[in-house]
């Protein structure tokens, strides 16, 4: 069963990957729950996809729509591995510190799945803060650092939460 579902979920990521959208697609890698390394010690995988879509709420104008995939390989010994997945999906707001540094803070919701010894968040739901620090690159190529935060909020009966760095990229140039 476990199989089953981890091949389904990394077939809709490759598919997520692969596809042509009109708004930015990257991806980004680090280590998820970082401040936790006794508990876990895992790799993250991640493709974000940010709609070209603008939507205004009150004060706060020109927020994007996004829309995330992650994936969590934890290994920490050869017989104990467990995985995770998150699928989100919230709003971000690009905040332009120079012409090519930028600050993208994002809050999304989404629901979390551990398989095998994967950590355990607690509930199915949760929610994550996020803060990006991006460098464009050539035209259209970026490259950064994110920090982002996963908790369900304590409505589950536990909320261990988990603390993330990740490396963004995105190669958008014909060479």
């Amino acid at each position: 069963m476990f199989i089953k579902k981890f091949i389904l979920v990394l077939l809709s990521y490759m598919i997520l990957s692969t596809s042509s959208f009109g708004g930015e697609l990257y991806q980004k890698f680090g280590v998820f729950d970082f401040k936790h390394k006794d508990e876990t010690d895992a790799y993250a995988l991640t493709t974000k996809y940010i709609q070209d879509k603008k939507i205004n709420i009150g004060v706060i104008n020109n927020l994007k729509p996004i829309y995330e995939l992650s994936l969590y390989y934890d290994d920490r010994t050869a017989k104990q591995q467990g995985y995770g997945a998150y699928l989100s999906s919230g709003l971000s707001k690009e905040i332009n510190l120079t012409n090519s540094l930028f600050l993208l803070p994002s809050f999304s919701a989404g629901l979390y799945q551990d398989f095998d010894e994967g950590k355990k968040m607690g509930y199915p739901l949760e929610f994550k803060s996020e803060v990006e620090l991006n460098f464009k690159i050539f035209n259209s190529s970026i490259i950064g650092v994110s920090y982002s935060h996963i908790s369900n909020a304590d409505i589950g009966d536990k909320n261990p939460g988990s603390d993330n760095i990740l490396f963004n990229f995105r190669l958008s140039e014909n060479f």
